[in-house]
């Protein structure tokens, strides 16, 4: 590097980089210190260290670019930390949500959503894992009830219209060939 081109024409007594380190992963994000699962420093009684690393993921990427399909009971379409990362979605109920959730209580979606890619350094909630993705809501439920039905067409709905990442946080039930064949 340069320091030793300097060194070598005997002009300077010593020479070195200057390296710089970036501390940009601190968050004004209310909750951020609260998400232990990203960053254990040992809060809650836990020990320290066991983590995702996530920020060694962000030092290579926040998400950008990538579509993160959310297969769930809906997103809050109009969340403070997640409206600026959301694209158009479907609701495979035939509700017309158009991914968002058709009763007030049945948001499960929404947390899943933030967990995925909450905006970063808004001041508000949480920060995703992937801050910088775009999140595409697909409604497959209600409630408490996901539907095979409703999760293939959603499922199939989410891989024609783009989605990189498909997020399926349900389970359980028996095999569905149908359902088996669109994932």
């Amino acid at each position: 590097p340069m320091a030793n081109l300097f060194y070598e024409t005997g002009l300077f007594e010593f020479t070195a980089p200057n390296f710089v380190r970036l501390q940009g992963f601190a968050s004004n994000d209310d909750y951020y210190s609260y998400q232990w699962n990203l960053k254990n420093t040992g809060q809650y009684r836990l020990p320290a260290g066991p983590d995702i690393q996530v920020e060694r993921a962000w030092t290579l990427t926040r998400g950008a670019g990538i579509k993160v399909a959310v297969l769930d009971v809906g997103v809050n379409l109009t969340h403070e930390d997640l409206q600026d990362n959301l694209l158009p979605g479907y609701d495979a109920t035939g509700q017309n949500t158009f991914g968002g959730p058709y009763y007030s209580d049945d948001e499960q979606g929404t947390p899943v959503a933030g967990i995925i890619g909450a905006i970063k350094d808004n001041g508000k909630g949480v920060r995703g894992v992937a801050p910088e993705c775009k999140i595409i809501p697909v409604r497959v439920g209600m409630g408490t009830s996901i539907g095979d039905v409703w999760s293939t067409a959603g499922m199939n709905w989410a891989r024609q219209n783009g989605a990189d990442v498909i997020n399926c946080s349900w389970g359980g039930g028996q095999p569905n060939a149908q359902l088996t064949t669109a994932i």
